[in-house]
This record gives C-alpha cells, structure tokens and sequence, in this order.
C-alpha cells in the first residue's frame, strides 16, 4: 500500500519575529528558516541546507529572502504574506515607504531598544480588530539577542525582489488592506509582473494576514 505523502513545507517570518510564528499560526507542520542570528552576507550559505521544499510560506521580509532565493530553495509554490517588492518608495516605484518614514524607523531603534520594539509591534498589529491583542503576543517574543538585526534593517532598505525568480513557480499572495507596514500595491504590483499569481486582499486585517487568533 502506498504511503501517504507528507508535504515538506518551510517557513520564513519576519523581521524581528519569532522564526515558529507562521507555522504555530497556521497550524501546520513544517521547518522554519530562523535567519536572524546570522548576517544578510551568509544568507545564501545558509539556505544551501533548505532545498526542494514542496510549499514556502514567507511572510513580509521573509518574502524578500524566498523570492531572492527561489533559485536555491526551489520550492513547487511559494505562499507569501504582506510581500515586499521594494521597502522605500522612489520615483519608479512610489509604493514604498518614504526614507524619512525609514530614517525614523531607524533613530528609534537607535535610542532604546525594546521602546523600537514595542513601537513596532504596534504598526505590525494595527489594521485588524484585535490589534492591541495581537500587539501583546508579538510584544512577548525577545529579539535583544538578534545581533544582526541592524543589517538586516539595511537588506530591507536596499533590496529588490527578483521577480524573474518565480515566473515559473505557482505563486499566491495574501495582503491585509490595512497594512501599516507594507502597502497592499505591493502585492498588486506583484500580481501584475508575475503571470498567474493569485492575489488575495483581506478585509479587516492588518500585516499580520496570516494570522488567525495571533
């Protein structure tokens, strides 16, 4: 009798978020890239050890590393959250966030901390109902040991998704339209330039679109 075949699925989160946090969400079984106690430069060594994964699900800055690196962790479909294109805004692309908007971003976290932190989860929760809740589980998780989290601030900043990267890989979006991270047209701007993905805009959710009960 043929076994049943389990499906190998990896998860990449978010900036300066716990690396289980999509899979206990989803409640699926899989592996998580915990890519923050490393340096953007040893990214692509790392992903070495992450290959031929049947299901991605990337969420946020997540989704810059599973686009950028499709070629290596080659994956027969990708899922992506609140997905990155281009982070700052520029005269080409004007969905971004301002550099001042990042400048501040940065001064924050500069002066204190676990105040950045804070200040951050609350962005990342609002947009959904139950944003203050959400905003004291995110706040639970301890990022003071993530020492390349500045750098990884600079990879957003300064990184390009490579859509030619999953023009052949089954593609499905889904993006809160009350992200206050990361602009829904986005998402829609990836939809556009890669044929055949399936956008899915979420009501009454925030950047935490994968989220159930988060």
């Amino acid at each position: 009798m043929k076994k049943n075949y389990m499906m190998k699925t990896l998860t990449i989160s978010g900036f300066a978020q716990d690396p289980n946090l999509i899979s206990e969400n989803l409640d699926i079984p899989s592996t998580s890239l915990d890519y923050q106690k490393i340096s953007p430069s040893k990214i692509e060594e790392l992903l070495k050890e992450f290959t031929n994964f049947d299901v991605v699900h990337a969420w946020s800055l997540g989704t810059l590393i599973a686009i950028n690196y499709a070629h290596i962790l080659k994956p027969k479909k990708l899922v992506l959250y609140a997905p990155i294109y281009q982070y700052l805004e520029s005269a080409d692309f004007p969905h971004g966030i301002t550099k001042q908007e990042f400048n501040l971003f940065q001064q924050k976290l500069a002066e204190d901390e676990q105040e950045w932190f804070n200040y951050f989860c609350l962005l990342i929760a609002k947009g959904s109902p139950e944003f203050r809740a959400r905003a004291k589980k995110l706040r639970s998780f301890d990022v003071k040991d993530l020492k390349y989290k500045k750098e990884w601030l600079t990879y957003l900043a300064m990184t390009q998704a490579n859509l030619d990267n999953i023009k052949n890989i089954e593609t499905e979006i889904y993006h809160g339209l009350n992200d206050h991270i990361v602009s829904p047209k986005q998402s829609e701007y990836i939809k556009q330039q890669v044929t055949g993905t399936t956008l899915n805009l979420l009501k009454n959710k925030g950047h935490t679109c994968f989220a159930r009960d988060l």
